[in-house]
């Protein structure tokens, strides 16, 4: 089995709002890795990823009633496609977003823990962007 962490981040947003912007690969580049990705579309749901920590090809999820969002992540074309869980759920007039990494095989701690940084980064991005749309 991987080594895995699950993040869980309330946002002050509808549920339907949060869902509906995570959907949208091209809003991705909005908050991913730190809002630095550059993208470009390969068709289907893939998409080229230009990224602050190296180029990966991901795949975004189908449309579906269930709030799930997971995508893969690919390094290469040839690579292994990599799970990235991800689901949100009401919570009140809110939403919680629960977003699971898993470390890839060969990876070191080091690089673990880093993902870990980033990603959290990420998902705070993201919080913050969606919470800034109130008003």
């Amino acid at each position: 089995m991987l080594n895995s962490h699950t993040l869980n981040v309330q946002i002050a947003r509808p549920l339907e709002e949060v869902y509906e912007f995570l959907l949208e690969p091209t809003n991705f580049g909005k908050w991913a890795y730190a809002g630095d990705a550059q993208m470009k579309y390969l068709g289907g749901r893939d998409w080229a990823v230009q990224t602050s920590v190296g180029p990966r090809i991901i795949r975004f999820a189908e449309r579906n009633s269930f709030g799930i969002l997971d995508y893969f992540s690919q390094l290469t074309p040839d690579s292994p496609p990599h799970p990235i869980p991800m689901r949100v759920v009401a919570n009140g007039e809110g939403t919680e977003l629960i977003y699971t990494s898993f470390q890839r095989p060969g990876m070191s701690e080091a690089e673990w823990k880093s993902v870990i940084e980033w990603v959290t980064a990420d998902l705070l991005a993201l919080k913050s962007l969606l919470e800034a749309r109130q008003g």
